[in-house]
């Protein structure tokens, strides 16, 4: 809802004020959890469950005790690399989405190199599946994929408020779910690749919601907004007070 866009935009400046009147090193140490609660709860809209403590050891480079966990901790650890590409490429001074980005994030998540030469699109319409919305057929996805690359290009995308341009971009690349895995997460990566480069904070889904972000897919652009928008001004809020609690501890 626009409504709500003028809150999230002064709750943005909050943080940025506080953050600011941190220490460098308690500076250090907000930027460590703000990741290691973006990658918790976007893990767990996957079906990834972890202890926090698990995703604080793999992304400090630990192993895990159990030898079972070390895909887990892969998967954690190549997170944190796809969120840092993301992070660069928002800094650009001028944002266009770029399918050989997207290709490379696909392939960092897979762990191999993706020739762009070759079809990286999935093939079928999976029966089992975490997704349950409507997806494209396999023969469409190019097509899609090419319409939102250029609809990202363009006067009409750009007219977009930032956070509704994110929505939309994130709404119709689930739609087109291009890869055989890991799609989920490079839309969410992609959603907040907009708002990172117009100056907001990552969106973090919470774990909670996972359900009913499922569930705002399978509508309108509208009904994913009304989650976009309520883990925005939660995940400020919750990092607002992580700040003020961080400056007490060192004041």
């Amino acid at each position: 809802m626009k409504e709500r866009y003028p809150e999230i935009e002064s709750l943005t400046a909050t943080l940025k004020k506080r953050v600011a009147r941190l220490r460098v090193a308690e500076r250090h140490g907000f930027h460590n959890w703000m990741m290691l609660s973006w990658i918790h709860h976007d893990s767990a809209i996957e079906g990834l469950v972890t202890q926090v403590e698990e995703v604080r050891e793999a992304l400090a480079g630990g192993n895990p005790v159990d030898s079972g966990l070390v895909p887990v901790y892969r998967e954690l650890r190549v997170h944190r690399e796809a969120i840092d590409r993301v992070m660069e490429e928002a800094g650009r001074k001028n944002l266009k989405l770029r399918m050989d980005f997207i290709r490379g994030l696909y392939g960092l998540f897979l762990g191999e190199p993706v020739d762009a030469r070759t079809n990286c699109y999935r093939r079928d319409i999976p029966i089992h599946r975490l997704y349950f919305h409507d997806i494209a057929p396999p023969d469409r996805i190019g097509y899609r994929m090419q319409r939102l690359i250029d609809w990202s290009d363009s006067a009409e995308f750009r007219r977009h408020h930032p956070i509704s341009a994110a929505t939309l971009l994130h709404h119709r690349f689930m739609e087109a779910f291009p890869f055989p895995s890991h799609s989920g997460k490079i839309g969410r990566l992609l959603l907040n690749l907009v708002l990172l480069h117009h100056g907001y904070q990552p969106v973090v889904i919470h774990s909670t919601d996972r359900h009913r972000y499922y569930e705002s897919l399978r509508g309108d652009p509208e009904d994913l907004g009304l989650i976009i928008e309520e883990a925005a001004e939660n995940s400020l809020r919750s990092w607002i007070k992580l700040c003020e609690q961080r400056r007490m501890l060192v004041a």
